[in-house]
């Protein structure tokens, strides 16, 4: 057997910029402290990675290597090469779904998570509030809805008030009429530990004398707004906020969850206090690199089906 020594030297060669590559973004990371809660980005930029590439066959290999190393560690927000990067918490499970098992199929081409047998072993939820009008509950059955999340109500992002939401009572009767499990969320503003618990107490009201049968979530996510009370907070005061709200509804007997889109977990929630609650990610993709362990994947906020006279949000849901 002949062994093409150049190609031996450029392999050992990438391998050894990769792991190079991977110690300085340690030390960068370090600098900016260790502290997963800061959720500190490392800014990339064209002048640092494509500077080792150039056009040569071996500089993409380099590339390539380097981004795969980078992604065990780092989740990736915006476009490589100009993106940042977040350190994936320690200590928090990672997810060991097979990406490639997650694909549309069936009548409705819903999306599933199969085995390696190509059996589906994920379910279909939908998620619904007062945007939706005229929901045919059973058809939404017939076309393979497992369960739905309805929406309790939200707070508001500019007054605080809370608002219980116009659909939550006659959508949970006709959701139980047709046989589907059901879930619900809150849409949170809380900017104190005792507004979360609030938020809590306000859903609990609401399940009075009701079954269900998937968890409560709590819906965290940025308004983008001068007047968005919530956006102010930093990264600690909304985990508090997080876990009061998961910690009162825990009590009371219900299992919490957590709902919030792929960047904002990395960005804004400190993912080392968290990972004991059930996670819900909305990433509208085909396929989606959220690291963590979650039960949810919220894959569109567009999905066609029978029994809904608009688009409606879908989810994968693995448990």
């Amino acid at each position: 057997m002949r062994i093409n020594v150049p190609r031996v030297i450029m392999a050992i060669a990438v391998l050894v910029v990769v792991l190079l590559i991977g110690i300085l973004i340690g030390m960068n990371i370090k600098k900016g402290g260790d502290h997963a809660s800061e959720a500190k980005p490392v800014a990339m930029s064209s002048d640092r990675t494509w500077s080792f590439t150039g056009d040569s066959e071996e500089g993409g290999m380099i590339y390539d290597n380097y981004w795969n190393y980078v992604r065990a560690s780092y989740i990736i927000i915006g476009d490589i090469p100009d993106c940042q990067l977040y350190k994936i918490a320690v200590g928090a499970p990672r997810n060991d779904y097979v990406r490639g098992n997650f694909y549309r199929d069936g009548d409705y081409e819903l999306m599933a998570y199969h085995d390696n047998e190509g059996k589906i072993v994920s379910k279909t939820v939908v998620d619904l509030s007062s945007f939706q009008e005229n929901i045919d509950f059973a058809a939404l059955k017939k076309a393979g809805v497992y369960g739905v999340c309805l929406r309790t109500g939200f707070r508001g992002y500019g007054s605080g008030s809370l608002v219980e939401d116009d659909n939550f009572r006659t959508f949970y009767k006709d959701a139980k009429k047709a046989g589907l499990k059901i879930g619900v969320y809150f849409y949170s503003q809380a900017i104190s530990e005792e507004e979360a618990v609030e938020e809590a107490e306000f859903v609990l009201d609401l399940l009075k004398g009701k079954k269900i049968d998937l968890p409560v979530a709590f819906d965290t996510e940025g308004v983008y707004d001068e007047d968005a009370r919530g956006d102010a907070l930093d990264v600690d005061q909304r985990t508090d906020c997080t876990i009061a709200f998961c910690e009162r509804i825990k009590d009371a007997g219900y299992e919490p969850m957590i709902y919030s889109n792929r960047n904002w977990f990395a960005q804004n929630l400190d993912m080392s206090r968290l990972y004991n609650y059930k996670l819900w990610i909305a990433h509208y993709t085909d396929s989606t690199d959220f690291p963590y362990v979650y039960t949810g994947w919220q894959y569109t906020d567009s999905e066609v089906l029978p029994g809904s006279d608009t688009p409606i949000d879908a989810s994968v849901w693995i448990e």
